[in-house]
């Protein structure tokens, strides 16, 4: 039994009449594709490719067999589609369906008939061994242009991936191990890619990249397969749409463009990839997800910026020896939030950035410090003993000398006791 895809006339309908009215249901251009990633894993020649939400994974392998009689001197290159209920519920295991065939030959035509493997590189011993190179293309998730991200997977895992070191000594061949000899790379000639365009309304409407829902929708599809040297490479047309020659000349244009953006990215990412083995970083899928985590405990830093006080005092002679000096505290404008919890308990920057509060300077009971001489403070042995009254409206300091020092070391400590620490 045969699965079909199922949807409905008015989501088709809907779709119809955006493309017409030149917007599509994500919010894209109509010639706009989705965002690419190419992740490449720990092994040679495995590469994970995401194009929006339809995501292929590409393995290459290879062994050595016998040549063909035709081309005794070629290795051979082939290339397995792997459909799976996993990527659709519209795909059955074990069982080839008509997108997976299409699916194989559009691949085999793009990358292995447009010799961008070089084949006679493959060949060991001519007619008796060659290397027989293997790509294993699954689709992990379908969401539509299935072509396009396959093929770009399977040509990423190619340039990826590295053969044995063979020795050749009269008719035997010694293929060595990785510790023995380090790996060859493919010889490969140029990056293929296969770039998908739906058609609607007989053709007069065109959009790059669609989704699932928009091939569904779609009265065709057209695929091109080019390089950024712009060599067509193959052209595969579904559907019973005809086409104009200027509207093949815009799907080469438009295919040339978006092929040179995707070959120059996947240069980008092998280069990056090369340094990271050379430096010995994490590589591979682990190595990829280093960049996107998500904590539970995550918290983001804060700037906390953190002045005393300014005191401002006068002073008013009483009598000879004594001198009854009064003030007022200005507390500064901060980015922070102080918050008193208790006696010698406090925070600050709780609950994200915020605007400071007036801190409540009050005390309900006097607090009277005695500041006798200690080796902080440089008197004079003449100097007297210095009482210094706390209360909840002003500040009383009797003294008969006060410098300028002794004031600032005096309010960063009062400071300290009422707004910050709760007491000394």
């Amino acid at each position: 039994m045969v699965k079909e895809v199922v949807t409905a006339k008015c989501q088709q309908d809907f779709i119809i009449q955006s493309v017409k009215a030149d917007k599509r249901i994500d919010g894209r251009e109509l010639n706009e594709s989705r965002v690419m990633h190419v992740t490449f894993g720990k092994t040679r020649g495995c590469v994970l490719c995401t194009l929006g939400n339809t995501r292929v994974l590409s393995q290459v392998s290879c062994e050595l067999s016998m040549p063909k009689a035709a081309h005794p001197t070629e290795g051979s290159l082939h290339i397995n589609v792997e459909l799976s209920p996993m990527a659709s519920p519209v795909f059955e295991a074990g069982r080839s369906s008509d997108l997976g065939i299409e699916l194989t030959r559009v691949l085999e035509k793009c990358i292995r008939d447009s010799h961008c493997v070089d084949l006679e590189a493959l060949c060991i011993v001519a007619g008796e061994k060659v290397w027989s190179v293997r790509v294993d293309v699954h689709v992990m998730n379908h969401d539509g242009n299935l072509a396009e991200c396959a093929a770009i997977s399977a040509v990423s895992s190619l340039h990826h991936f590295r053969r044995p070191e063979v020795t050749v000594a009269g008719a035997e061949a010694t293929v060595h191990s990785v510790k023995e000899h380090d790996p060859i790379p493919l010889s490969l000639h140029h990056i293929p890619v296969c770039v998908t365009f739906a058609l609607f309304n007989s053709g007069q409407q065109v959009i790059a990249d669609p989704t699932e829902a928009e091939e569904l929708a779609s009265e065709g599809r057209v695929i091109v397969g080019v390089n950024a040297h712009q060599e067509i490479c193959m052209m595969h047309i579904s559907g019973c749409t005809p086409l104009q020659k200027k509207q093949v000349q815009r799907f080469v244009e438009l295919a040339v463009n978006r092929a040179k953006d995707v070959t120059e990215y996947i240069k980008m990412k092998l280069q990056q990839d090369e340094q990271n083995r050379s430096l010995k970083n994490l590589v591979g899928f682990a190595g990829d997800l280093q960049t996107e985590k998500i904590l539970a405990t995550q918290i983001r830093p804060q700037k906390v910026l953190f002045s005393p006080p300014t005191v401002s005092i006068e002073e008013t002679v009483v009598t000879d020896n004594e001198v009854e000096m009064t003030g007022e505290i200005t507390q500064p404008e901060k980015e922070a939030k102080i918050l008193l919890y208790g006696p010698k308990t406090a925070g600050i920057g709780e609950g994200g950035a915020s605007q400071w509060e007036t801190v409540d300077l009050s005390i309900e009971d006097n607090v009277t410090t005695s500041v006798e001489k200690n080796n902080d403070l440089s008197h004079d042995d003449e100097s007297e003993e210095e009482v210094v009254t706390l209360g909840a409206e002003d500040i009383q300091i009797e003294s008969q000398d006060l410098d300028k020092n002794h004031k600032q070391k005096l309010s960063r400590r009062w400071y300290a006791k009422d707004a910050f620490f709760g007491g000394w």
